[in-house]
């Protein structure tokens, strides 16, 4: 898009000039270019991770049974996507998904059961052991692929906000 055109017209413009600034629009022009390269790539790469997680996460809900891990989780990709963060609240979000992940599904190895018993009888300790288990082996999985998908995203964010300021040589 607005790289490709820039690459050229930058240029021209300043070749209107002078010759001075026409090589300060060959800087404009190859830096908007290679910024609008860089956006593009890290911006597909956000987006497969984020697919990809959002895949996971899902089936994730219904192996652990935990639907307030899965319902927080939302929350925290929705609140991550409105902030327009940069690299930063990438960072922050991505460190969070992780530590999350784990501690939830360590944490789940005792409330599982325990809430299962409370639930269904003795007998739920059975399928509380079974959903501890399972979140204790796919919550760290998801923690870990929504932070990195956090991280690409504020890093997309970021290139997104700095290639709309114009860019000076």
């Amino acid at each position: 898009g607005d790289g490709v055109q820039d690459f050229f017209y930058e240029p021209y413009l300043g070749l209107m000039q002078s010759p001075t600034d026409f090589v300060i629009g060959v800087g404009k022009g190859t830096g908007s270019l290679l910024a609008g390269v860089a956006s593009g790539v890290l911006s597909s790469t956000a987006t497969i991770v984020g697919t990809a997680s959002g895949g996971v996460s899902s089936g994730a809900a219904l192996l652990t049974g935990d639907e307030k891990y899965a319902a927080r989780r939302q929350e925290k990709l929705r609140e991550l996507k409105a902030s327009h963060g940069g690299v930063l609240s990438g960072l922050v979000a991505g460190g969070e998904s992780v530590v999350t992940g784990f501690v939830s599904g360590i944490s789940g190895l005792v409330t599982k059961p325990v809430e299962e018993v409370q639930k269904s009888g003795a007998l739920g300790i059975f399928k509380g052991v079974g959903l501890g288990l399972m979140g204790a082996a796919m919550k760290p999985v998801i923690g870990v692929t929504d932070g990195i998908s956090s991280v690409a995203s504020g890093v997309t964010q970021q290139i997104a906000k700095a290639t709309s300021d114009s860019l000076v040589v």
